[in-house]
């Protein structure tokens, strides 16, 4: 059995093949008894044969991001950019940085604290890791933070005790 990984180019064996297709066929077929529209027939015909015709021609492209590729020349190499465009060009980086470099310390560091939070709301397993981790470490003293968190709570809870019993204890006059 394979286990397939994304990126990676397998070489399946002449009986998976085998079985592969006949799996495939006849009232299988997820196309089993449907008709193809003359135009599409026409369409496939033409892109089997590899005619230009419905097919993509040398230089076309599919999308924006196949439209740089290793080895082709940019559109605007070895052209200058005309005054007009320099301007347009440099007001746009100056809108630009007017919103992010002239954020303050407390700026950035709010909008990074805004955006944990955002995250940890969405995840809460992180937050309970995170926290797990956190009060296993170990102090310069040698205990872990959750024991001094524990022997500080005992501490405020005896606190309470005692207040509570000092006023309920009568006064002598």
């Amino acid at each position: 059995m394979l286990t397939f990984k994304k990126g990676h180019k397998y070489k399946l064996s002449e009986e998976v093949r085998k079985k592969l297709s006949l799996q495939k066929m006849g009232s299988n077929n997820p196309n089993f008894g449907k008709k193809l529209s003359e135009k599409t027939r026409k369409k496939m015909s033409v892109a089997k044969k590899g005619g230009n015709e419905g097919s993509f021609k040398k230089g076309e492209r599919k999308s924006r991001k196949t439209e740089f590729k290793k080895g082709q020349i940019p559109h605007n190499k070895g052209k200058k950019m005309t005054l007009a465009e320099r301007k347009i060009n440099s007001a746009g980086q100056k809108k630009r940085w007017d919103r992010i470099g002239k954020q303050t310390k407390e700026e950035k560091n709010r909008k990074n604290r805004e955006y944990g939070r955002k995250k940890r709301a969405d995840n809460p397993e992180l937050e309970r890791e995170k926290e797990r981790i956190y009060r296993s470490r170990i102090l310069s003293n040698g205990s872990t933070v959750r024991e001094m968190q524990n022997k500080q709570a005992r501490e405020k809870c005896l606190q309470k005790i005692i207040k509570i019993i000092k006023k309920s204890k009568p006064t002598s006059l």
